[in-house]
């Protein structure tokens, strides 16, 4: 392996040595197997410090491209080539850059409906509702423009929401609701609550962009599990539950973003045990819901929220 690194860049050694090790693994330069330098050896060959090796390797080993032998070293994936680190939507080594969409979707005009995010096109806003339902609330309800609301919202919208999730067979307590300003809000609030820096995380693997770069704006680990036709790749899953112990998976269940495969029923009761067996929380991401005329299986109507976490939405159907 050799690779050509420039410590006058400003591109960080670190990102250097991912992308340099990347470019000779799909050059088939590489075997699946092969043996990397030491991180010694490979800090000493460049003339660098270890530290930016020691992070390259760990980005690597959560990408998929190494596999970390302890006492032996580090070794080219037996799945570096087969698609792992390859995202549909977001090359997870990029996912850090890719949170700007996180801000650049909301400076679209026109009149296109941007179908990878909830943001309505600026002509197809009625201002004019919009200025009336403002309008009867500050007659109505004066007190609610001026006072705090209750940290968990509205009771009567939590109400509503409630019986809107019994059809999908998922029984939940008003309490238990926590309203958002988004999807996106309520995934940033679950990472805030559940991860700490360094942690890992299980994705899918094509998946959506925006979930990506909230998670690497929290600086944890993500791993990415290919998604089938069927739902995630129970296999895949295996291989990298044997490798990592995740604090959580973030699953698509219905219309998975951006393949539109929905997550099969011998697939969702697998998914459930595997989260019992190794403990970690499955964050289930249904925010295209109301788009499915017949509902199948959620993973929280299945497991009751013992290990699940349901986050739903309405932007997209608006």
């Amino acid at each position: 392996m050799k690779l050509e690194l420039d410590r006058a860049s400003d591109v960080p050694l670190t990102d250097q040595i991912v992308t340099g090790v990347q470019t000779w693994i799909r050059s088939r330069a590489a075997h699946p197997g092969s043996r990397l330098p030491s991180i010694r050896q490979f800090a000493a060959d460049y003339a660098i410090s270890r530290f930016p090796v020691i992070e390259a390797y760990d980005r690597l080993v959560s990408l998929g491209y190494l596999d970390s032998r302890h006492g032996s070293g580090f070794y080219v994936s037996e799945h570096a080539r087969s698609g792992l680190s390859g995202m549909g939507t977001c090359d997870l080594s990029n996912a850090a850059d890719e949170s700007g969409h996180l801000l650049s979707q909301l400076e679209r005009e026109g009149e296109l409906l941007q179908l990878d995010s909830g943001s309505i096109p600026q002509a197809w806003r009625d201002i004019d509702a919009l200025g009336q339902a403002i309008r009867h609330v500050s007659r109505s309800d004066p007190a609610s423009l001026v006072d705090y609301g209750t940290p968990t919202g509205d009771a009567t919208l939590r109400e509503h929401l409630r019986n809107r999730l019994a059809p999908l067979g998922i029984v939940a307590e008003t309490q238990q609701i926590l309203i958002t300003e988004g999807a996106s809000e309520g995934l940033d609030l679950l990472m805030r609550y559940m991860l700490k820096p360094g942690d890992t995380v299980f994705v899918e693997d094509p998946g959506y962009y925006n979930l990506y770069g909230l998670l690497k704006l929290h600086g944890v680990r993500l791993v990415g599990i290919r998604r089938t036709a069927s739902g995630p790749d129970l296999d895949h899953l295996h291989a990298m539950l044997a490798e990592h112990h995740p604090r959580a998976f973030f699953v698509n269940t219905v219309f998975h973003n951006p393949t539109g495969s929905t997550i099969s029923p011998p697939v969702a009761f697998r998914l459930l045990q595997l989260a019992r067996e190794h403990r970690f929380t499955i964050v289930e991401d249904d925010i295209y819901a109301d788009f499915q005329a017949d509902p199948t299986d959620r993973l929280a109507a299945l497991d009751q929220f013992e290990h699940v976490v349901y986050v739903g939405g309405l932007s997209k159907t608006l």
